[in-house]
């Protein structure tokens, strides 16, 4: 029979918090994520909403050795931009609304249009363990 035993383990579940932003238009960096890093959730809280219909904000990431997405853990449809309030990737129908492993490090980026309104003030949060070899 294989040996299937884990062999790596994590003691510690983080949350980070990016700072409070009213971003301009554009993709930003809002967290570094280490390597051997499982992100279990993304969540963004929007304490002033954004102003104009149709303005855009997503979720994704950088690094981790693979072509950046921009809308990994959410799309608009998910993050809601024009209405305050906290929401989070578990939310959404996209391929990192389960999370996502990262062997090297990376970054969690928002991406934001205010389409000619002003742009909403939000934190965005992360929820990840780091594995240990």
């Amino acid at each position: 029979m294989a040996d299937l035993k884990a062999r790596k383990q994590s003691d510690v579940l983080w949350v980070r918090a990016s700072i409070k932003v009213a971003p301009a238009d554009g993709t930003h960096v809002v967290c570094p994520i280490p390597a051997n890093t499982l992100v279990e959730e993304v969540k963004v809280y929007k304490s002033v909403a954004f102003t104009a219909a149709g303005s855009t904000l997503k979720v994704g990431f950088t690094g981790n050795k693979e072509v950046a997405v921009t809308d990994y853990f959410m799309t608009s449809e998910t993050a809601l931009p024009g209405e305050v309030g906290m929401v989070s990737s578990f939310q959404g129908k996209v391929p990192g609304s389960g999370g996502k492993y990262f062997t090297h490090p990376g970054n969690i980026t928002i991406t934001t249009n205010d389409n000619g309104g002003t742009a909403g003030t939000l934190q965005v949060f992360v929820k990840y363990a780091q594995v240990k070899n």
